[in-house]
């Protein structure tokens, strides 16, 4: 191996590990009770993916608690089949932590429409699940101290549908994983994508060179 090849492999290994700020959440279950005045009943199935940014911004502060807005991706929640639309204000889904104690996470939906029907007060539906991690958190409220490891050993508290106004239909969860998502830091992918050209330099060169001498 000559020593144009050992520098870009050298490259390559030295490039910094790749960012891990997003966290995986899925859920699975059967809703427990009958909310009233909406399609929902018990025994209705549950299912909830999303991504958690740790990294993203504060959006309300108070002396004890956090709120972020901007925190979820790739949202995908089903009640028995049926996609809740959005809650068309503000906030639709964020998450709230609290002191060092426990983090809740939020999900709005427009309570007029399918499978909320207008029960309760009609306007707002949610999925709600927290994790309580007393003293485990940042001194105040702050995702950045979440980590895989710590979530992965609590256990959800209190997963429920319900709506403003009306019924809470507890879930009884199946399934309920949390699992890191790896994205490569821009660095890294530019000094792969460095690695790469060379290499293709070096064996367009070895090519020229073996050409001429042939």
């Amino acid at each position: 191996m000559n020593t144009r090849t050992i520098c870009l492999s050298a490259l390559l290994v030295s490039a910094p590990a790749a960012h891990a700020s997003l966290i995986k959440f899925d859920f699975a279950g059967t809703l427990s009770n009958a909310i009233f005045g909406s399609a929902i009943a018990p025994g209705d199935s549950f299912s909830a993916s999303f991504l958690l940014d740790t990294l993203a911004p504060v959006s309300a502060s108070t002396s004890t608690s956090n709120r972020y807005d901007s925190v979820f991706t790739d949202v995908s929640i089903t009640i028995d089949g049926v996609t809740p639309t959005p809650y068309p204000g503000s906030p639709t889904y964020f998450v709230t932590a609290f002191n060092q104690d426990f983090i809740t996470l939020s999900f709005n939906f427009d309570g007029t429409v399918a499978p909320f029907n207008g029960a309760g007060f009609g306007t707002i539906g949610r999925f709600q699940v927290s994790y309580f991690a007393t003293g485990l958190l940042g001194s105040l409220a702050d995702l950045n101290s979440l980590d895989v490891d710590l979530l992965q050993t609590l256990s959800p508290r209190n997963p429920l549908v319900h709506v403003f106004g009306g019924d809470s239909s507890p879930l009884i969860l199946s399934l309920a994983s949390v699992s890191p998502v790896t994205i490569p830091e821009p660095a890294s992918l530019a000094l792969l994508a460095s690695a790469l050209c060379g290499f293709g330099v070096n064996h367009r060169y070895r090519k020229t060179l073996r050409t001429q001498q042939a």
